[in-house]
């Protein structure tokens, strides 16, 4: 714990409740002096310094999301029916998919690139990253308007505005990510929350009030005002100086053309990974209509929601233990480690999965038109699907812990192949029921290949009695 404030405190690492006491009473102090709204900010800092609540914070700033957004999912259903929501479906895989698929992988090196460097030298990064984004995002516009005038169709109305959400989306993630590598978190997740879940019950209040805005022109439209408005704030939050820096900051090609160069088994890997969540909506569409699809992206919001917590609230802080232990050298501890948190997981989010089966059985009821009792098992496996998930995760952060970059890619890309591959056979020949087992067929695969690829790599170290750090941690491994 460390007490950051300017010029009011430069202690070290405090270590004991009473220094944090101590120092926070010097803030006061000197709060006091200072002016009224300076002396708030002060009481506000020494209080989150006391009692470590920007966890609590991230946190709640998440679920509050995932609250929304299931409730933005609920609302059309309820309000515009199956067929609006399979759309909505269908616009939402594609704001996942398209940001990783002209990402280029760059982003996993900036996040990494720009921690602990000067501000000129982040600077710099971000704005050739961003130069980078904002030239692929022009030449997909305008190769989407030829394809679009081949197909006869117009930018006009929902394609256009999809189109304009992905490109604000896109920009949203490259400046997310830099945030968080530069101690931003609380900055980034407020505009996670502006712009994905804020504008949600001003829609939804909205619609009772002007029925014309019960429409997926009208939900467009204001999920592209949210972002403007996260825009704003960012503006607002960011200092003047640092914006002009980097505005004027110079173009690292070199940067760009090294990260490049090295990036493809990260790309390939985002691709997997956003694949596997959104791809199989586009088989479910084709072959079943795009009513069907409503009813899966209805499900899908309440089983994603349980794997997004209990990823980044359970699994995602276990990460710097993990590379600790992996720093170690010690194989059996390492394997333990895996063993005990993948338990502990595993419990916590078959928990959390009763929960979500009892709440899709009373939202169901709430839904006209729809019986449930048709699609309990599709329901059933997808929450079992994402209990998996939550634990290949937890896998994932070891095989990121051991160096394994290109098996960590070759894994997520045999996920999207897997996922499209079972999906239309299963939906071919099962129907609906086919979308359940093929999302719960492929988790526990990846899960499988997973846990035994780590269990050979960690029974090999401890057989040959040699040490993780020198055998697996060689750069590039």
């Amino acid at each position: 714990m460390q007490c950051n404030t300017p010029g009011v405190c430069a202690a070290p690492v405090l270590k004991t409740a009473y220094v944090r006491r101590r120092c926070c009473e010097s803030v006061q102090i000197e709060a006091r002096i200072g002016s009224r709204a300076g002396a708030s900010r002060m009481r506000l800092h020494c209080f989150l310094q006391r009692y470590d609540l920007s966890s609590l914070v991230h946190l709640t700033l998440r679920l509050g999301t995932l609250v929304l957004r299931f409730a933005l999912t609920f609302h059309i259903v309820r309000v515009l029916g199956y067929e609006a929501a399979g759309v909505y479906g269908l616009a939402v895989g594609a704001i996942g998919i398209v940001p990783a698929a002209i990402g280029w992988g760059l982003n996993y090196f900036l996040a990494r690139d720009i921690v602990g460097i000067p501000v000129s030298n982040a600077a710099a990064l971000l704005k050739s990253r961003l130069t980078v984004t904002v030239a692929t995002l022009v030449v997909g516009l305008c190769v989407g308007s030829a394809v679009l005038l081949w197909l006869d169709v117009s930018w006009t109305g929902l394609v256009g505005l999809i189109a304009l959400l992905v490109v604000f989306e896109t920009i949203g993630l490259d400046i997310h990510m830099p945030l968080l590598s530069r101690d931003k978190g609380r900055l980034a997740n407020v505009l996670v929350f502006v712009r994905s879940a804020l504008w949600v019950p001003f829609l939804i209040g909205g619609g009772y009030l002007l029925p014309q805005l019960n429409s997926l022109t009208a939900l467009f439209a204001f999920w592209i005002a949210a972002h403007l408005v996260a825009l704003a704030i960012l503006v607002v939050a960011v200092p003047r100086p640092l914006l002009a820096r980097t505005w004027r900051a110079p173009l690292r090609r070199d940067w760009i053309r090294d990260r490049l160069r090295h990036s493809w088994t990260i790309y390939l890997s985002d691709v997997g990974l956003v694949g596997t969540l959104f791809a199989d909506r586009y088989i479910v569409t084709a072959l079943l209509g795009i009513e069907m699809t409503g009813l899966y992206t209805f499900y899908w919001s309440l089983t994603n929601a349980l794997q997004t917590l209990v990823t980044t609230a359970v699994v995602q802080i276990l990460f710097p233990s993990i590379v600790r232990t992996f720093a170690d050298g010690d194989a059996r501890l390492l394997r333990a480690t895996l063993k005990r948190q993948t338990i502990r997981i595993s419990l916590i989010a078959a928990a959390m999965g009763i929960g979500v089966l009892a709440f899709g059985e009373l939202a169901a009821v709430l839904l006209p038109g729809h019986d449930m009792t048709g699609s309990r098992g599709v329901f059933l496996c997808l929450v079992l699907a994402a209990v998996v998930r939550t634990v290949s995760e937890l896998l994932n952060l070891g095989l990121t812990a051991m160096h394994k970059d290109n098996h960590y890619a070759a894994f997520n890309v045999a996920g999207i192949v897997l996922s499209l591959a079972m999906a239309y056979v299963l939906i071919s020949t099962l129907g609906f029921l086919g979308v359940g087992i093929a999302s719960l067929t492929t988790a526990t695969v990846l899960l499988l290949g997973r846990a035994v690829f780590i269990d050979r790599l960690l029974r090999h170290a401890d057989g040959a009695a040699s040490s993780l750090r020198v055998e697996y941690a060689k750069p590039g491994a």
